[in-house]
């Protein structure tokens, strides 16, 4: 396919329409944010488990919490999240998603444990999503078996330009449309990115994959940063079929009605719970961490900055957890 990505200036419609809805949504409270059970299944491998690769944009929790684990007192994944719903009952209801990630790559766990770890979480908790953030360097041993389960969601990051041409990008094109729709691309916003746009959407619209482009989290003008790519990505994609419109977190662009590109829009952190707004590290919050709870085999730690309070499996107590996760503003 020929791809004419030219020049188009109509970017002042985008910028109204965005900081409308920005402005618009900025003094709503976060009575019904839904939150995610963060689970770091790499942690399996053993708490000191390291990735298998060293990419300059991989998240990393702000602090390590090793020398507090007991590991005689584990849970499973399954019993971990088994044990939030026994200790808050209607409350809950606020979390809406299983999101495997971690400290490490999670399909490093092998294949035939991974699966069995995912089939678990299927069976006990039949309704939740589950998604899947991966490097893709094993993605293909465990693809096709992860997209059989139902409801299950890949999110494949693109740390270096080099991955478009490697085997496990380049297999996606084999699945068929509907497990096709259930893989997206992770990209972050960079010149090297902007630079080679054309690359990436030549391999978007020849794959049909979607993508979910971020700002960096300690970026100082975010809103500034996302107007302009959305400026951008108008300007370079105008010549095909699109259908623009925005949501609370995102920033989309329908392309021939087949794949989609979406910008992460600026969490605005004025709409923290009021347990982060009193936090003594709030200073230096830069994310939306109060969407999830990370879970690992030894404990439960409802906030990605602080350290007082983690909740230990050893403590084996409902009343510790649920304040945990209070001051953490989970609940």
């Amino acid at each position: 396919m020929n791809i004419n990505l030219s020049s188009h200036k109509n970017g002042k419609k985008a910028k109204l329409y965005l900081i409308y809805s920005w402005q618009g949504k900025r003094n709503k409270k976060l009575k019904n944010t839904k939150h995610a059970f963060r689970l770091n299944f790499s942690a399996l491998n053993g708490k000191d488990s390291r990735c298998n690769l060293k990419c300059f944009n991989c998240h990393k929790d702000y602090f390590d919490v090793t020398h507090l684990i007991d590991e005689t007192k584990s849970m499973s994944f399954t019993d971990a999240i088994e044990f939030m719903y026994q200790t808050l009952g209607e409350e809950i209801k606020n979390f809406d998603k299983i999101h495997i990630s971690g400290h490490a790559e999670p399909t490093m766990i092998g294949r035939e444990r991974f699966i069995k770890e995912v089939k678990a979480l299927r069976e006990k908790f039949p309704e939740l999503p589950i998604a899947l953030t991966t490097n893709g360097t094993y993605l293909k041993d465990i693809r096709d078996d992860f997209l059989a389960i139902s409801n299950t969601y890949i999110n494949l990051s693109l740390h270096h330009l080099a991955y478009l041409k490697t085997k496990w990008f380049n297999q996606l094109c084999t699945l068929d449309e509907e497990k096709r729709k259930r893989v997206e691309l992770n990209i972050i916003i960079d010149p090297e990115i902007i630079e080679n746009f054309k690359e990436i959407f030549s391999f978007l619209i020849n794959h049909k994959i979607s993508a979910k482009f971020f700002h960096r989290l300690e970026e100082n003008q975010p809103q500034k940063v996302i107007s302009d790519f959305i400026d951008f990505i108008r300007q370079n994609v105008y010549t095909f079929n699109i259908n623009e419109y925005s949501d609370e977190k995102r920033y989309n662009f329908v392309i021939n009605n087949e794949f989609t590109i979406s910008i992460k829009l600026p969490v605005d952190l004025a709409r923290r719970p009021q347990a982060c707004l009193v936090c003594p590290m709030l200073k230096n919050c830069i994310e939306s961490c109060w969407t999830s709870v990370r879970i690992t085999p030894w404990y439960i730690k409802p906030c990605g900055l602080r350290e007082d309070n983690v909740y230990l499996f050893s403590e084996n107590s409902k009343l510790s957890l649920k304040e945990k996760l209070a001051s953490g503003g989970k609940i």
